[in-house]
């Protein structure tokens, strides 16, 4: 039985499946997943947190099998089921991927209504007979069929005589699937805009285990901050709201003391209200102005490594040997339709939401502010967390917030959900 959960974000669901033994008979399956996203497939991502590792795969803005067909499974379902699988399996054989490896389980088999089509788990180290699998799901649908639907009820049992046949179910499995009419994917204008902006997915995918949702991977907190921030009209009304109960307070106190004389209550309340809102205006501009100090690299930030004698000058002042045009530094996206790559050329560089060099900036609400820090000393580079809301990764293990740790060339790097690959190259860029 697989063991798996699901992990809800505010723009991401994640399926969690655990390692199994068998995990490590499959690392060119591993890193095919990590550095390709075939088009049937969840985007995949190895994790690790606590010395505990998992596969991490997004189902935002997708249906599991499991919900369909407890309302019933129609000809179209299956006829699109089949095309989906039959296409998920040739891109195995493209990409020299254990076809074994397939989770064909119903709580896995995840549809996309905007692209109307499923999606697949590769579960590295599964090595489940992928024909016995299929056969169980023929079986399932002849269970789940719409019955008030003669069309549908005849295409799943010819799915069902297809598969159970002995000589080559997965050929006849192509030829079914050729053979069913194309259903062309529902790319509403709305989806079209979507895309071409990269908006990220805000559906919410699985919703039938909601007791199992972890939020291990948290939203933002500094998204939350930017929206009180970025709204000062809420400010001014919340401020005009409380100059209108100080009038309102003055006119009611002078009615129940009339013998004090209206001018004079008229020029308490008037002083009440000309210090609040001087009050208000002082602490709005405090506010904005503690908000963008905080939103860069400043010298406080910086951790010192112990890495030059005492008396001399930090990092941070010390000139590196080699200019940073001698190495070109770039942080390859594995995501480019979310980001695209980060080639930097000054150090040290803040990667992060809103940080000055363009270089650095990863527009996405999952980042904070000031995410992470990358140093060069010499022919050395670390990287160090910035206490951040998601965490970074390297290597699929989770580093500690403020200590910096080296990388090399090739190192995989993940920005709460946003992966990358550090590379170094000799030469100007």
């Amino acid at each position: 039985m697989v063991q798996m959960r699901w992990v809800q974000e505010i723009y991401h669901t994640y399926l969690v499946l655990d390692i199994n033994d068998s995990s490590q008979k499959d690392i060119y399956g591993i890193k095919i997943m990590q550095n390709n996203t075939p088009e049937h497939f969840a985007p995949f991502q190895l994790r690790s947190k606590d010395g505990v590792s998992q596969y991490y795969y997004d189902v935002s803005g997708t249906q599991n099998l499991a919900l369909q067909l407890n309302k019933g499974f129609t000809d179209e379902k299956i006829q699109c089921f089949a095309a989906a699988l039959n296409e998920a399996l040739e891109q195995c054989g493209e990409f020299l991927l254990n076809e074994d490896n397939l989770l064909l389980d119903e709580s896995c088999i995840l549809y996309d209504s905007d692209k109307n089509t499923y999606i697949y788990i590769y579960y590295p180290g599964y090595e489940q007979d992928i024909v016995c699998q299929l056969k169980n799901m023929a079986e399932l649908f002849l269970k789940a069929v719409d019955y008030t639907s003669n069309v549908s009820v005849q295409k799943v049992y010819e799915f069902y005589h297809l598969i159970s046949d002995e000589t080559s179910p997965l050929r006849n499995l192509k030829r079914f699937a050729q053979n069913s009419p194309a259903i062309k994917p529902k790319r509403n204008l709305e989806y079209q805009c979507a895309m071409d902006q990269i908006n990220p997915p805000e559906d919410i995918a699985v919703k039938n285990h909601p007791e199992e949702h972890d939020t291990s991977i948290a939203p933002d907190e500094s998204t939350a901050e930017d929206n009180k921030g970025s709204h000062p009209v809420k400010v001014w009304l919340i401020l005009a709201a409380i100059l209108i109960c100080e009038a309102g307070g003055s006119f009611a106190a002078f009615r129940l003391f009339p013998n004090y004389g209206f001018d004079r209550w008229l020029l308490a309340g008037g002083g009440i209200m000309l210090a609040t809102l001087a009050v208000g205006i002082i602490i709005f501009i405090k506010t904005r102005k503690s908000k963008d100090d905080n939103d860069f690299w400043s010298p406080s930030d910086y951790i010192n490594y112990d890495m030059e004698p005492e008396g001399s000058t930090t990092l941070l002042n010390t000139p590196s040997r080699n200019s940073p045009e001698d190495y070109g530094i770039r942080l390859r996206s594995i995501q480019p339709q979310r980001c695209s790559d980060l080639n930097i050329k000054s150090f040290p560089a803040i990667i992060g939401k809103e940080v000055r060099d363009p270089a650095c900036c990863i527009q996405d609400p999952t980042i904070s502010r000031k995410h992470a820090r990358l140093e060069r000393n010499g022919r050395q580079y670390r990287l160090t967390d910035l206490r951040s809301s998601n965490g970074t990764f390297i290597n699929g293990e989770m580093i500690k917030p403020m200590e910096a740790v080296e990388l090399s060339s090739g190192d995989d790097i993940i920005f709460s959900d946003l992966e990358f690959v550090f590379e170094i190259s000799e030469g100007k860029v």
